[in-house]
């Protein structure tokens, strides 16, 4: 396992890693526990936050087993609750004319408030639960040189 930068290209694997499906787990009477599994805007979500890691300082936090794919649903509302009101906000100041809206400077400030208090700032009910899934599906996949996952198969 290494550990790099966040880039658009590590993003690019781990999305490709869990075919761009969201992993967010989901529950029906029906089919039990399962992942919702909705291709729609696939976001990245670091399951210890880089925030979380800057600031107590640890490194490890781009690598795949602490990246899941999620969609933008799940992420910026389940994940981190804080993002919808920061979002309504946005628009509120946007549609008053305020050119450089701070709704999410403000609220990168509390949450940078909240990790020095030794608080989470994140939904962490399913944080165990995405770290199993992507440990998992790091594992079963090889990496190939050029750094993609390529399932089933080694690169020559």
């Amino acid at each position: 396992m290494r550990t790099e930068k966040y880039t658009p290209k590590l993003r690019q694997r781990i999305v490709d890693r869990d075919n761009g499906e969201c992993q967010y787990p989901t529950y029906s009477e029906k089919r039990g526990w399962g992942k919702c599994g909705q291709k729609n805007h696939p976001e990245c979500h670091h399951i210890i936050p880089q925030r979380q890691s800057k600031l107590s300082g640890d490194p490890e936090v781009n690598n795949s087993d602490n990246l899941i794919t999620i969609g933008r649903g799940h992420h910026q509302t389940a994940v981190h609750p804080d993002m919808e009101e920061t979002r309504r906000d946005y628009g509120r100041q946007k549609k008053l004319g305020i050119d450089k809206p701070d709704s999410y400077n403000h609220t990168f400030k509390k949450r940078d408030q909240k990790v020095k208090e030794g608080q989470k700032y994140w939904n962490t009910d399913f944080d165990a639960h995405f770290a199993d899934v992507a440990d998992e599906r790091s594992h079963l996949m090889e990496e190939r040189k050029d750094g993609f996952f390529i399932a089933g198969k080694k690169q020559k």
